[in-house]
């Protein structure tokens, strides 16, 4: 069996790269260390999991980001899976201009979460991959905390959504 792709091209540029990339539906994270006065935080939507055991997660970071030179080889840090009513709080960690508000932070093993996520990972930096314009960081996980009854903030196509509920 033969499968035709429809508009097929080897020639094409990153916008056209990137407005096929957003089709696929991710998550959405803020990734967030240890500041010492206020939490270092990023929105972040290229999160996965890389093994169950031992438990690793991978997380893509440009290399002009601020928050690269906190995510060192044993440096700590959170993955906070947002609620599906927390797109402020996404579109706050994701500009250039950050707008650092206490109120949605909390503290767990020491570490920055936002405060009523969906889900928390405590995370710590093994390995560090460059690869074009990003840093690929793998982390071990070191705890976890969920709440199932949040359902998850979403992006696709460029714009926010929310999972729904079984």
């Amino acid at each position: 069996m033969t499968v035709s792709p429809i508009n097929s091209t080897k020639a094409f540029d990153a916008t056209a790269l990137r407005s096929i990339l957003g089709d696929f539906a991710t998550g959405v994270t803020v990734l967030a260390c240890d500041g010492n006065d206020q939490p270092i935080a990023m929105t972040a939507n290229a999160f996965t999991s890389v093994s169950l055991e031992p438990p690793l997660v991978l997380v893509s970071i440009a290399q002009n980001a601020r928050m690269l030179k906190f995510m060192k080889r044993g440096s700590e840090f959170t993955v906070n899976i947002l609620g599906g009513e927390q797109e402020a709080i996404a579109r706050c960690y994701g500009g250039r201009d950050k707008v650092y508000d206490t109120a949605h932070w909390a503290v767990e093993h020491g570490l920055p979460v936002i405060a009523e996520a969906a889900a928390h990972f405590g995370c710590e930096v093994v390995a560090r991959h460059r690869h074009g314009t990003h840093m690929l960081v793998i982390a071990a996980v070191n705890w976890i905390a969920r709440d199932p009854d949040i359902n998850v903030l979403t992006f696709h196509r460029g714009r926010f959504g929310k999972s729904q509920s079984e």
